[in-house]
């Protein structure tokens, strides 16, 4: 059969439907071969698959009950199916069969034949898909299509059954495609569902069922996957690169915007559907690189012993961190996975200690695919990541379990259920303790509840003062890392305050964010509101009890397990005495009023402020610190002086970072209502060289900023100029990070070099592109 490339998302017609025999679906003649060699060996998971099936016969009565929204009869039906297609044993195809019917006829019980009996009505025929909003489909409808392929012509299957079967796909497949929640959402866990129960009923039926099983073959390759999944998840339609805007790219980088409470299974889905898609014939090399991110993301995502993994999203588990989602892990494996990505996922999933998954065909599956373990965690490998889609940050010191690990993001709104509204918060933790938490529960639907910025907004109306919006813009202004571990980001959030179609009336919101590898990350706030009445919130939550030890500047302290953490208050405009709360747990926000919820599934302490504007600046270090250790020395920028006045610095703000003999400037802009100039001049101390990060330089073309500096006596004068063209000597901007020498040296200039993002196979470079 003709390929068909998937690299953008055209008006292109769908190849002809598989008109091939059973099984289509996954059981290749290598897949059969290898799996009917492990089939004798006790312990593998194919071995597993043939028990499973017998306990169906054994124990007829742990079958009785569907399960959850029928996944007990769905993954023992396709263990069935699986295990007739590796013995040939007709009593393996009898238990697979009895399951068939039930998925087909039954809601809760075995026998109750509320479901898609023959002649029922459509509302009857779709029951058991139709709960929790169309969950089920995601159980029902992929396993009841094995079952259909790989028992079509097994003892006991009649073309009756298998014509009431169509009939049900029928009415699933034509109610979700019409009416099911999210169902043109990529990056939604109900859009994978039903997905994957399209493209698995699209292949297992084709040919079978006149024009609706043509219909659905067409409807899966041109829309499902070129125009919703390839086109707009992973952004083939604008080169791989998310549109500003939002509901576009969410896929890109291998991230989940939900959360990976709900991305592990959901990328698993997708990644089933592309392959049985490629087995019919199909070229979709967007997904083989989606699916290898997914392996590169996954390792950056864990905490620094391995034992958590960052959310991202709704999650109701007691812990700041997730279990590690191994199940992600099944995509790279048995999805399209490159066998590098592969053998990455091996080594991660023994890593983690991943324990066997429940749908046991996958983990057979999985086994087929037999690939020596390989370590992702080698010398060399960057140390930082960006999911483009989420813009979600990722960055550690080391790959050492005692390393400094943090996440940054600020997403636009992608899909309309989990994920947070909370663009420009970001977690901390030095090796195993947590230092910067997000302990949003189930669920919020407010910016409070973790540590993003908000503002008040005239625009945002009732309930959902004073939060980012679920219609909001926030976007990932830039995004870089250098040789020398720093990973600076920056978030416009201005466009978080869009009210429906009513633009956001806050004209500038502005978060650039820090992290060095030495434990500190650095926060820089800018808003304007244009109101003395509006104020702009931020808060810093934390499982360390927190004590103010100074108030000049304000200083907030605590210890945590082995750790300590200090935030340093460095500027506050206007200035204003930081709020201590002690934060008890909470399951959820309240129906009314959630904009405004403060609440955490787990006790925190929180660092808070509230500052009005017109114009509000905020500045602020958060030291991670061994229990004990002394904190960095931190100053304001504008308090280092130069015979006795900042006037060296009046055109910037900033803070100075000595910790472990690194010195670090990190540096913006002072004036928010002003775009950059053509230079950007401020002086430090030079006793010792020092790195410089330095938001707001004057760039030419090419995103290209001249640094030159001069020694005075014991300081460095430097100076940022907007270049006539890019030379040899300029460095990027966005932010410049370079380093200066010291002043007796004459103030040397170098290039702290560009790193680029880690990744298997995503577009490199800043961000945007």
């Amino acid at each position: 059969m003709a390929g068909v490339l998937l690299l953008v998302a055209p008006a292109w017609s769908a190849p002809p439907s598989p008109a091939g025999p059973h099984p289509r679906i996954f059981l290749t003649a290598p897949v059969l071969t290898a799996l009917k060699a492990k089939v004798a060996q006790s312990g593998s998971a194919t071995a597993d698959v043939v028990d499973a099936c017998r306990a169906v016969t054994q124990k007829p009565a742990a079958f009785t009950s569907s399960g959850y929204q029928g996944d007990n009869w769905s993954f023992a039906a396709s263990a069935c199916a699986l295990a007739y297609q590796l013995t040939g044993d007709a009593h393996h195809a009898k238990s697979g069969v009895m399951l068939w019917r039930a998925l087909l006829e039954d809601v809760s019980e075995k026998g109750d034949r509320k479901a898609c009996i023959p002649r029922a009505t459509t509302k009857q025929a779709i029951a058991s898909v139709r709960r929790d909003t169309g969950y089920a489909i995601r159980f029902i409808g992929p396993h009841t299509a094995l079952a259909y392929d790989w028992l079509h012509d097994a003892p006991g299957v009649d073309e009756a059954l298998r014509a009431q079967t169509r009939a049900c796909f029928r009415a699933w497949i034509d109610w979700y495609t019409r009416d099911g929640y999210l169902n043109t959402q990529p990056g939604a866990n109900y859009h994978a569902g039903y997905a994957l129960a399209k493209t698995l009923i699209a292949v297992a039926e084709a040919g079978e069922d006149g024009a609706s099983s043509q219909r659905f073959w067409t409807e899966t390759v041109d829309d499902l996957f070129a125009r919703q999944i390839v086109g707009n998840g992973l952004g083939a339609d604008n080169g791989g690169i998310p549109r500003a805007g939002g509901r576009h790219g969410a896929l890109v980088g291998g991230d989940w915007p939900e959360g990976w409470q709900y991305g592990s299974l959901s990328v698993l889905e997708y990644a089933l559907g592309a392959r049985a898609l490629e087995e019919q014939g199909l070229s979709l090399p967007a997904m083989h690189a989606w699916v290898n991110d997914v392996a590169a993301r996954f390792s950056y995502g864990l905490t620094p012993p391995g034992d958590g993994s960052y959310v991202g999203g709704d999650t109701d588990v007691e812990t700041f961190d997730i279990p590690p989602p191994s199940r992600a892990l099944l995509a790279p494996i048995v999805g399209l996975g490159s066998d590098e990505a592969a053998g990455w996922a091996y080594g991660l999933r023994a890593r983690v200690k991943a324990k066997r998954d429940e749908t046991i065909v996958l983990e057979a599956l999985a086994e087929a695919r037999e690939l020596a373990p390989i370590e992702f965690r080698t010398p060399g490998r960057p140390l930082w990541y960006l999911a483009r889609g989420t813009r979600n940050v990722y960055v550690r010191s080391s790959w050492a379990p005692d390393a400094f690990w943090a996440v940054f993001t600020s997403s636009p709104r992608l899909v309309d259920d989990h994920q947070h509204l909370n663009a420009t918060s970001f977690v901390l933790s030095r090796a195993a303790d947590p230092i910067i938490v997000d302990p949003s529960p189930y669920g919020t639907r407010s910016s409070l509840t973790a540590n993003a910025i908000t503002v008040d907004s005239n625009v945002v109306l009732g309930d959902y003062k004073p939060s980012q919006t679920p219609w909001g813009e926030p976007d990932l202004r830039s995004a870089r890392g250098s040789s020398s571990g720093v990973v600076a980001v920056s978030s416009d959030f201005a466009g978080a305050f869009k009210w429906q179609e009513t633009p956001s009336d806050v004209p500038l919101g502005r978060r650039d964010w820090v992290f060095l590898p030495e434990g500190e990350v650095v926060v820089i706030d800018r808003v304007r509101t244009d109101s003395a009445q509006r104020a702009a919130y931020l808060r810093f939550r934390t499982p360390a009890p927190l004590t103010l030890t100074s108030m000049s500047p304000p200083t907030a302290t605590g210890v945590t397990g082995a750790s300590a953490v200090a935030i340093h208050a460095v500027v506050l405009r206007p200035g204003v005495a930081p709020v201590i709360t002690a934060v008890p747990a909470s399951k959820e926000c309240a129906d009314s009023l959630f904009g405004a919820c403060t609440a955490a599934r787990l006790p925190v302490h929180e660092y808070s402020l509230k500052l009005f504007g017109p114009d509000v600046l905020a500045v602020h270090v958060i030291d991670a610190l061994g229990k004990g250790e002394r904190a960095a020395e931190v100053v304001s920028l504008n308090d280092l002086p130069v015979d006795g006045t900042p006037s060296q610095n009046r055109a910037v703000v900033g803070a100075s970072i000595s910790r472990a003999t690194k010195q670090t400037f990190v540096i913006a802009g002072a004036d928010s209502n002003a775009a950059a100039g053509t230079s950007l001049t401020y002086g430090v101390p030079g006793s010792q060289g020092a790195r410089h990060v330095v938001f707001d330089a004057p760039e030419g073309a090419g995103h290209r900023t001249t640094v030159s500096a001069t020694a005075q006596g014991d300081r460095c004068l430097v100076t940022l100029a907007k270049p006539e063209q890019p030379t040899s000597t300029s460095t990027m901007s966005r932010p410049a990070i370079f380093t200066v020498g010291p002043a007796g040296e004459g103030c040397k200039v170098a290039e702290d070099a560009q790193v680029l993002p880690g990744a298997a196979s995503q577009v490199s470079g800043e961000f945007p592109t």
